[in-house]
């Protein structure tokens, strides 16, 4: 249930909205290229399995453009039976618009990935902060920093891989699962580097979406710039519809939370407040740990916060009005 008394937290959602214009900053470097070793190995039931390759990372807009190439070489072994396949893709993004080339099947997969512009919906207002809230959320620990090529990163560790972030750049990873291990270091980093449309350009080969069917290039650009304009247009009115109804959707959860908790004296009472409101909430938020005058006074003036901010909600048109509902700090 604190999820839901903390609504004031929440309602920083619309406040992202405001400045989604950052929400595809990846880093906080402007442009740059870096190089990368990959390497890998494991032995899995008698499988042996090795890994070698490159791969190179250009951006400029802070991430919201990026070319991505790799080169990868994977061997098996078992039994005294060899097998080696090959890997070699150059991915392109411009902003939520990603189109993969595979150079060996010379054949490029489009495809547009709206959860990228939706994440504008988010506490967070860009990708690189969003990506940390998430390893924090996954269970992700800052275990340490460690120096590549002179440059401090901070060492972040989250389910078997390890990575160290370089203002929100992966200078290394390390990956140890089921005994595959596996990693990318950065070889060579050169920052502020000068791009074109040359920089970013694909090989001319054909298009096709993710089902499979080939794309005319002609209405590949047509229809990417009416979704853009479409998007301009209708998404921060759709989002904030959305978080309105949101925000809403717990106003009935808040009222039964204050008048309950009013009345808790007892931890046991305040708990059994904490139950029914997990219910009505569909959250599922451990009990308090403690319950004096001073938790009460606290978690009472989320409550009155929150429910103060659903009744300015309520009457926002826009996400100009919207923004007033929000506490400035």
């Amino acid at each position: 249930m604190i999820k839901v008394i903390k609504i004031s937290l929440a309602v920083i959602v619309v406040n992202s909205l405001l400045v989604g214009a950052n929400i595809h900053q990846k880093y906080d470097i402007k442009s740059a290229k870096i190089l990368y070793k990959i390497s890998g190995s494991g032995d899995i039931m008698g499988v042996v399995t090795k890994a070698t390759g490159e791969k190179s990372v250009v951006f400029d807009d802070f991430g919201a453009k990026e070319l991505i190439e790799e080169k990868r070489e994977n061997s098996s072994s078992i039994g005294g039976d060899n097998k080696v396949d090959t890997l070699h893709t150059i991915t392109y993004r411009d902003k939520s618009l990603v189109s993969i080339a595979d150079m060996e099947k010379k054949r490029i997969t489009y495809t547009q990935n709206i959860a990228i512009d939706m994440m504008g919906a988010s506490t967070e207002n860009t990708a690189q902060q969003i990506g940390k809230n998430m390893m924090l959320q996954m269970g992700g620990q800052k275990i340490g920093t460690d120096t590549i090529l002179g440059y401090k990163c901070d060492v972040w560790s989250m389910m078997g891989t390890k990575q160290c972030l370089y203002k929100g750049i992966v200078l290394k990873i390390e990956t140890d699962i089921m005994g595959i291990k596996s990693s990318e270091v950065a070889t060579k980093i050169t920052f502020d580097i000068t791009t074109d449309k040359s920089t970013f350009a694909l090989p001319n080969f054909p298009i096709y979406d993710i089902e499979g069917n080939k794309i005319d290039k002609s209405e590949l650009l047509k229809d990417a710039k009416e979704a853009s304009k479409e998007r301009v247009h209708t998404m921060p009115k759709n989002l904030l519809s959305q978080m309105k109804a949101k925000l809403l959707s717990q106003e009935s959860t808040m009222v039964f939370a204050k008048k309950c908790l009013r009345s808790a004296n007892s931890l046991k009472e305040a708990n059994i407040c904490n139950q029914k409101a997990n219910r009505m909430s569909g959250e599922s938020e451990e009990d308090f740990e403690e319950w004096d005058k001073a938790t009460k006074k606290e978690i009472l003036g989320f409550i009155d916060q929150g429910l103060d901010q659903i009744e300015c909600m309520k009457k926002a048109k826009n996400m100009g009005e919207a923004q007033y509902c929000i506490p400035q700090e």
